[in-house]
């Protein structure tokens, strides 16, 4: 149902909207020429599918021809929606006394237009959502409020994007890219566990593409299809992954290979494509990005081959990384430095200080804001991207999103209206106003996938729960509260959840409950890179002791 009424012109009774009783409302014959009636519902947050109406009966009319205009914001129910994708925008005959259904995409709100010169009784307008059944079985909570938002409205923005295959966006493009699918897998691990859905979109993907064309067109695709099929791997813990994609994998590797130089330098084909905030005109931070995304799909294409029993193959692979490795690159940008230290390439603390943490939202993209925050993560930034994580995608909560953005820029604050409200004439329409490449104005994505990394972040590195061997056979906790009085939470896995919980003590230091399943070995922490003012004792959790209590203390 509906959960308020955002705006009505010629509509009477439209609370009875907002009940699932008898009650129905009418919408007024228009006058010849005259304004249409016409009510702008609010379902409350971002849906997936369309809207059911149920008709009553007026003796004088049977049909009504009526306008649906879906919305992800106010103003994009209120304008003309883009068609692209998926049907925003349309008009069509209903009849009285009956129920209808349409649409398929992404909305948060619903204008109905009637347009013939008849009176319409409607006894409700209900969202039909389409979304698969999910158990939330991950969990993230600690004291910071705003962080909790953001975790959860990241795992609402991927739920979403679980429909028949991993979409990028539910409204636009409804299609499955690889660049999207890996952030998204990592989100999955960590709120849902396994799911099928990410390996069905890997060969969805490699299964449509001929084996000497791009995924997608686009170059980098074929590098981040290696990657994410390594990763969830990784994550997930089972060797089939691999094994029963290892001959796609050489295919996709040896193709590589063949726009790889005698010195290790890239050329790849397609379109040379690395995130849309970095453009797709500046050769030299393109190519850079380019030459560490191989460096990155050629070590993960070894590590499969080794992990396959495919010794040969994972010899090639190694000699490749060497001569890759060594192909010299100078980033400027956050992208291109991101994927230099994700790759091992690079220096994170230096690259954290020279490039991420200088003006680290400027020019930063809600996709590879991920990577911003993984490679800052590698330099014990910690703080850094706390902060980054509470304003950059805060921001778009602060505009009333309730699922995270294709795009996104702080600017955009400044003096911005809220997507759940109607503009007001001294504010700033940020879904009609701001855009650029692809998501112009309202074709703009407000559920995409590729934006909720946070989502993954956070337990990983605040939580500190780091899988040292596939599927979390093996793990050590590293929490990181920094101003945080306490956090929580599970990650699943095949063995079962891994339950932790971290609180300061009266003393300030920091305590650790964990349980974990008796197949999970924890083992002794890992010193951190930058010591700072505190130091992490080693202690040891065996599985005979996996509710066990630590001390972490400051020094």
């Amino acid at each position: 149902m509906p959960s308020r009424i955002v705006w009505q012109s010629g509509v009477e009774q439209s609370e009875n909207l907002l009940k699932d009783g008898k009650e129905f409302c009418v919408f007024r014959k228009k006058v010849s020429s005259g304004t249409c009636p016409a009510v702008l519902l609010d379902f409350g947050f971002e849906l997936n599918g369309g809207i059911s109406i149920e008709t009553g009966i007026d003796a004088r009319d049977w049909f009504h021809k009526i306008r649906i205009r879906f919305g992800e914001s106010v103003s994009e129910a209120m304008g003309q929606p883009n068609n692209d994708h998926s049907i925003h925008d349309t008009e069509l005959t209903i009849s009285a006394l009956g129920k209808h259904e349409f649409g398929c995409t992404g909305f948060r709100f619903v204008r109905i237009d009637l347009l013939s010169e008849t009176k319409l009784h409607v006894h409700n307008i209900k969202a039909v959502a389409l979304e698969r059944p999910l158990e939330y079985k991950g969990r993230f909570e600690c004291s910071d409020d705003m962080l909790n938002r953001i975790w959860k409205t990241g795992a609402r923005t991927v739920h979403l994007c679980c429909q028949d295959y991993l979409l990028d966006g539910i409204k636009r493009d409804r299609l499955v890219w690889v660049g999207d699918i890996h952030p998204q897998l990592a989100v999955i691990a960590f709120v849902f566990g396994r799911q099928d859905i990410v390996t069905e979109s890997l060969d969805y993907i490699y299964n449509r593409t001929v084996p000497d064309i791009w995924m997608n067109g686009i170059g980098s695709y074929n590098l981040w299809w290696l990657i994410s099929l390594y990763n969830w791997y990784w994550l997930i813990g089972d060797l089939k992954i691999l094994t029963n994609r290892v001959s796609s994998v050489k295919i996709v590797f040896d193709g590589i290979s063949n726009f790889i130089d005698k010195n290790g330098k890239e050329n790849t084909g397609g379109m040379r494509f690395i995130d849309w905030a970095l453009g797709i005109k500046n050769e030299h931070e393109l190519g850079c990005g380019l030459q560490s995304l191989t460096v990155w799909a050629v070590r993960c294409s070894k590590q499969i081959f080794e992990a396959a029993g495919e010794y040969e193959y994972a010899k090639k692979a190694d000699n490749l990384l060497k001569l890759t490795s060594q192909a010299e690159c100078n980033p400027k940008s956050k992208q291109a430095a991101a994927l230099k230290v994700l790759a091992g390439t690079a220096d994170s603390i230096s690259i954290n200080n020279e490039i991420l943490s200088a003006e680290p939202a400027k020019g930063l993209s809600t996709w590879f804001g991920y990577y911003v925050l993984q490679a800052r993560a590698q330099a014990d930034d910690f703080a850094g991207c706390i902060d980054l994580i509470r304003n950059y995608w805060g921001g778009m909560l602060k505009l009333g999103a309730t699922t995270f953005w294709e795009h996104f820029d702080l600017d955009w604050l400044k003096n911005g209206g809220r997507i759940d409200e109607a503009v007001q004439a001294d504010k700033i329409d940020v879904h009609l106003n701001y855009g650029d490449h692809c998501y112009k104005g309202l074709r703009h994505s407000l559920c995409h996938g590729w934006a909720a990394g946070p989502t993954a972040w956070l337990p990983r590195h605040v939580l500190g729960i780091e899988p040292l061997k596939p599927g979390y056979a093996e793990i050590q906790i590293k929490p990181w509260l920094g101003g945080l009085e306490w956090a929580k939470g599970n990650i699943p896995t095949e063995f079962g959840n891994i339950e932790v919980e971290h609180f300061k003590n009266e003393k300030g230091h920091i305590v650790t409950n964990v349980k974990t399943p008796d197949e999970i070995k924890v083992i002794e922490n890992g010193k951190r890179k930058n010591e700072f003012k505190s130091k992490i004792p080693y202690s040891t959790i065996t599985p005979k002791a996996r509710q066990s209590t630590l001390q972490f203390l400051d020094g």
